[in-house]
């Protein structure tokens, strides 16, 4: 295991310049849609550039649809612009792009318009990224660079002893300077690669000018060796050792990986010349044995390291190109530690001509081979590293995409009454055949409510203007939200948006719904309002009428609850005296108060028959209505209680990266409602994504739970797909 290890580390490349990947593309790749888009946005996960070549036309026919020049916004995405309104049929877009580290990238992205339910196919091929002459121009450019810049540290690591051929030395600047002249035609110097590569041709014909120069005037030689130097850190410097949230040590562990192996490829060409002549003596070889062995020390080091961030697991060595042209590099560098071992330890010590002369055979098989290792690192460069291929699993989250997207609601698929949406969604409840949920707020813009008919299979947008920090709820005739304001209002209207009633206009609280009721908090000068509406009626019923400061002593309302029979909420101590939890039965003429001291917050969950709460450092109270005082229960420490239902408490048990939705009844036996794979099962994912709980309400007896499934490394809502599910009834 140690010798396979050791083989990797050894072949990890020295600047691997990553590829972006493309997450996704509005409209996705493959859908029908109602009405014609205007453009095409493409997303990706790194800087790009517009390139060249796209185009855009409807399938019959080949008209081109292209509505003008595609240009990027915010540097990761593509927007192709559109002609006008396109007619009803099926269209192709093919899109180039260009990464930051000057790889071309393209794709194809398909779709109709009004053609019911067949998938549009693909009347342009995707483009060939594959490009010789950049192969071919990166193995000078990195053989010159490798040359100079080992000839340079050759000569400062051995002294005069250690003067390289100056042929070598201009055939290195001057291949350096062709191959980044080439490379700049090629990825245009508004990549971040192609300045890099600009400058090191233009440090490379310095180099080649001074070379002459030398040969006239010995003192020239510092400035050739200098320019030398100067190469040395370019190709770390124009890969993505200095991206945004890679580490301080990529660019100095580059640095010294290129180091190495430069002065190990220059160290070679430079002895294969010396031991043509007298300089060659026993003390150069030695010198130079030793370097080479502190070359391949660092190789190893420096390679680990890189071989960690650019591999994302083994089997990319064979299911990736990058990993099967590092398996070739590997190949290549055992061949060449096996030559350096013999010569070191079975040549090296000897004696007279034939010595010299295996010496010299096995020093230019090294450096043939060392043109070889060159090569695969090209190839590399073209290749996409093992932590850019985003898993089969993964791609299932960030690529899926909407068949009909609405507003901000993204729906990916429906499978009877599941429903797969795309990104963070707030909570989900049912209302008739139709399940409704709030959407994530977008950059500028609140969230909203949208809402799916479950039987014919439609989405349609009830409201903006959403707060996403409250939960949304609804009754039998009214969805109830609070906006997006200051302060919130909490509003309700119908379900297709129309009727709005303005409930309260000063929000201090979450809301709370059940059957026909909601219930509020709400601030109206110096005291605090606790409402409850009938919505099918229109009665409300203040519950509570409290000065938010008395006698010295204030309080705030975080969380009020509705059971069959009544009211509760709680009134946090702003301050060291105990809080209150308050209840009123719909038919009592006032309220009941219970003191939890030390805690400024006790969480309130929902209960059918009264008031649940956990008091900190106590454990969890319920107080039912006819009971004079609360009374301590047991609770599972391992579950976090959602609600109390009947006697049945809803909790969720967290594990790493997975959450389980479970039952508790009154026997203490705990039932398994979600499993994360369950919820996996349904997104069709593997278990290496997370399955995070987001929500729980009601339809009747059928438990209505939100899911997020996302990366383990996501904080963010990319590559996050959520899940309603629509459980079975309980009983």
């Amino acid at each position: 295991m140690l010798a396979a290890a050791a083989l990797i580390v050894l072949a990890a490349p020295p600047a691997a310049l990553a590829h972006a990947n493309l997450i996704r593309s509005d409209p996705p790749s493959g859908v029908v849609l109602d009405s014609a888009p205007s453009e095409v946005d493409l997303y990706f996960d790194d800087s790009v550039r517009a390139q060249p070549g796209t185009k855009a036309i409807r399938n019959r026919g080949g008209v081109s649809v292209l509505g003008g020049s595609p240009h990027v916004v915010g540097s990761r995405e593509l927007v192709i612009p559109l002609r006008g309104t396109l007619p009803r049929g099926d269209y192709t877009v093919l899109w180039r792009a260009l990464s930051d580290d000057g790889h071309s990238l393209g794709g194809i992205v398909t779709f109709g318009v009004q053609t019911g339910s067949r998938r549009p196919t693909a009347a342009l091929s995707a483009p060939d990224e594959r490009k010789p002459l950049e192969v071919v121009a990166r193995w000078f450019f990195f053989a010159g660079i490798l040359g100079a810049s080992g000839s340079a540290l050759f000569r400062l690591a051995l002294g005069p002893r250690g003067r390289p051929p100056w042929g070598f030395v201009l055939a290195a600047f001057i291949a350096a300077a062709a191959g980044g002249l080439v490379l700049v035609q090629q990825v245009t110097l508004s990549t971040r690669f192609g300045l890099v590569a600009a400058i090191a041709a233009g440090i490379a014909a310095l180099g080649a000018v001074l070379c002459g120069a030398a040969r006239v005037d010995p003192r020239a030689d510092v400035l050739v060796w200098a320019c030398g130097l100067a190469l040395l850190p370019l190709p770390s410097i124009g890969g993505h050792a200095l991206d945004a949230g890679r580490s301080r040590l990529d660019l100095p562990v580059d640095i010294a990986h290129l180091a190495a192996a430069s002065v190990w490829f220059g160290g070679l060409v430079s002895l294969a010349y010396l031991l043509r002549s007298a300089r060659g003596d026993p003390v150069t070889v030695r010198r130079f044995s030793a370097l080479a062995l502190a070359s391949v020390l660092v190789l190893a080091a420096t390679g680990l390291v890189r071989a960690l961030g650019e591999l994302g697991s083994f089997a990319h060595l064979w299911t990736t190109n990058y990993g099967r042209w590092l398996i070739a590099k590997t190949a290549i560098l055992c061949a060449l530690v096996a030559i350096g071992w013999v010569n070191r330890y079975r040549i090296r010590g000897r004696d007279g001509v034939v010595a010299r002369r295996a010496l010299r055979r096995n020093v230019i098989g090294e450096i043939v081979l060392f043109g070889g290792l060159i090569a695969a690192v090209a190839l590399l460069t073209q290749a996409k590293p093992g932590r850019d291929v985003i898993p089969a699993a993964r791609a299932a989250v960030i690529g899926r995409q909407a068949a009909e997207p609405v507003g901000g609601a993204v729906v990916l698929a429906q499978n009877g009454d599941d429903i797969q949406l795309g990104g963070r969604v707030g909570n989900g409840f049912a209302l008739g055949g139709a399940v409704l949920w709030q959407t994530a707020p977008t950059e500028g813009e609140a969230g909203a409510v949208a809402r799916r008919d479950l039987a014919a299979h439609r989405t349609a947008l009830v409201v903006r203007g959403v707060a996403p920090q409250y939960a949304v709820a609804a009754t039998t005739n009214w969805v109830v939200y609070a906006t997006a304001t200051v302060p919130p209002r909490l509003v309700a209207v119908r379900p297709d948006g129309s009727g709005r009633v303005v409930l309260a206009r000063r929000l201090v609280a979450p809301f709370a719904s059940r059957g026909d009721r909601v219930a509020w908090a709400e601030a109206r000068g110096n005291r605090d309002r606790v409402v409850v509406r009938n919505m099918r009626t229109g009665k409300e019923l203040v519950a509570a009428d409290v000065p938010a400061c008395s006698g010295g002593r204030c309080y705030r309302i975080d969380t009020v609850t509705l059971a069959d029979g009544g009211v509760a909420f709680d009134r946090g101590a702003i301050g060291s005296q105990p809080s209150l939890i308050v209840r009123r039965a719909f038919g009592a003429s006032r309220f009941d108060v219970a003191e939890v001291s030390r805690d400024p917050q006790p969480d309130l969950v929902p209960a059918s028959n009264g008031v649940a709460y956990f008091a900190l450092g106590r454990g969890w109270y319920v107080w039912r209505f006819g009971e004079r005082r609360p009374r301590r229960v047991g609770v599972p420490a391992a579950v976090q209680p959602l609600r109390l239902e009947h006697g049945v408490w809803f909790a969720i048990r967290r594990t790493a990266c997975s959450d389980t939705l479970v039952a508790i009844g009154p026997d203490g036996r705990v039932r398994t409602l979600v499993s994360p794979a369950d919820v996996r099962a349904r997104v069709g994912v593997d278990p290496t994504l997370c399955v995070s709980f987001a929500g729980l309400s009601l339809a009747g007896a059928r438990p209505l739970s939100t899911w997020f499934v996302s990366p383990p490394d996501s904080h963010s809502d990319e590559g996050v797909t959520s899940l309603l599910l629509l459980g079975r009834a309980l009983g």
